[in-house]
C-alpha cells in the first residue's frame, strides 16, 4: 500500500496528505501519511505561492518606505493620543483613591 501511495503522490502534483488519506479511503491520521512520505524523500507536498508581477512593485514600493513614513506618523498619532487618555485615566484613579484615603 505504501507503495501505491509513494507513486499516486509522484504523479499527481501537489497533494496534500489529507488528499492522500481521503483518495485511498485509509483509516490513519494525517501526519502518518506525512511521516511516510517523509522516509521517501517526498517532502512539503504544497507548493509555495508566488506573486504576481503586479503585486512586487507595490511591495518594493512599501518595503522602500514611501508608505512606511505615512504609516508611521499615523501609528505615533494614534500612540500619543492612547498615552494621553490612559495618562487621564491613571491620574483619576489616583485623586479617588486619595480622596478615599487609600494610598496613605
Amino acid at each position: 500500500m505504501a507503495c501505491q501511495i509513494v507513486e499516486h503522490v509522484k504523479r499527481v502534483k501537489f497533494v496534500t496528505p489529507r488528499d492522500v488519506k481521503y483518495y485511498f479511503d485509509l483509516n490513519v491520521c494525517n501526519r502518518t501519511v506525512d511521516r511516510l512520505l517523509i522516509e521517501h524523500g517526498l517532502f512539503g507536498r504544497v507548493a509555495r505561492k508566488r506573486h504576481p508581477k503586479m503585486n512586487s512593485k507595490k511591495r518594493l514600493s512599501f518595503a522602500e518606505g514611501k508608505k512606511w513614513q505615512e504609516m508611521s506618523r499615523n501609528v505615533k498619532k494614534y500612540v500619543k493620543e492612547f498615552l494621553e487618555i490612559s495618562h487621564m485615566f491613571m491620574y483619576r484613579v489616583l485623586e479617588v483613591r486619595l480622596e478615599q484615603g487609600d494610598l496613605l
